[in-house]
């Protein structure tokens, strides 16, 4: 069990520090993620930055000393037909794609399946005057138009995100997460993707499903006066080694 009593506090200048730093960090990945994904739509990503609560209040146990978060939305619309999705997400997209498939297919059921409308291609024959035909059997090319509205407006409506997220926590040695029993701090970037940003869900386990809804395992603690040390070229190194492991 770890001793405590000689445990000492920040002074207002290293706490004053160390903010400035966790701030700077957060700051710096969070528009390196929004850089890198078109999805994110929160500008400017800096101004999303937010400080990690510290004081106890009604209803709220502080679980760090402290420090900055981010949480940059990213629309799962945007990536439709791209290709370009990370991954990670890509999936969601794919689900997205045959809810909206399903909701055709029950709207018309008369119709041809969605993907069969959208990827038709009239049979076209040579008539008496030099022109092309469709042929009787060839589905209608409004069908075809309505469909391709179908889906497009399917996905404008769809106002589900994945989340990008970084954190700088700084950790006294009674923290629980603290590992190294002298002032740290924790930092870490990963993807969540579940649409409400929960990073997660306890009860899918009920259902043999994946709890954790994160993708990504970069992080660090470092020794929290090496980190208020770091200047400027030392954190944006920091930032791209995270950058390189994100999906």
């Amino acid at each position: 069990m770890r001793d405590h009593t000689l445990e000492r506090d920040l002074s207002a200048s290293e706490r004053e520090l160390v903010e400035q730093r966790t701030h700077e960090f957060v700051t710096l990945m969070a528009e390196a993620m929004g850089d890198d994904d078109e999805a994110c739509f929160q500008y400017p990503f800096a101004d999303q930055v937010e400080e990690i609560e510290r004081e106890s209040r009604s209803g709220f146990i502080p679980w760090t000393h402290g420090g900055h978060h981010v949480v940059l939305a990213a629309a799962l619309s945007h990536h439709w037909g791209t290709g370009a999705a990370p991954a990670p997400v890509q999936p969601l997209i794919d689900a997205g794609g045959e809810i909206i498939a399903s909701e055709w297919a029950r709207q018309y059921p008369e119709r041809p399946s969605l993907i069969d409308c959208i990827c038709s291609e009239p049979d076209l024959h040579p008539d008496l005057f030099g022109g092309e035909t469709p042929l009787p059997h060839s589905m209608p090319d409004s069908w075809r138009r309505a469909a391709e509205d179908f889906e497009s407006e399917s996905w404008a409506n769809d106002d589900d995100c994945y989340y990008w997220k970084a954190r700088a926590m700084i950790l006294s040695p009674r923290d629980r997460q603290n590992q190294s029993g002298d002032w740290e701090v924790y930092v870490d970037a990963y993807l969540c993707t579940d649409s409400y940003g929960r990073d997660s869900i306890p009860w899918l386990s009920c259902y043999g499903q994946k709890t954790d809804q994160t993708v990504g395992d970069w992080k660090r603690t470092v020794p929290m006066r090496e980190f208020m040390a770091m200047d400027s070229d030392a954190l944006e190194r920091m930032v791209e080694e995270a950058r390189r492991t994100l999906p």
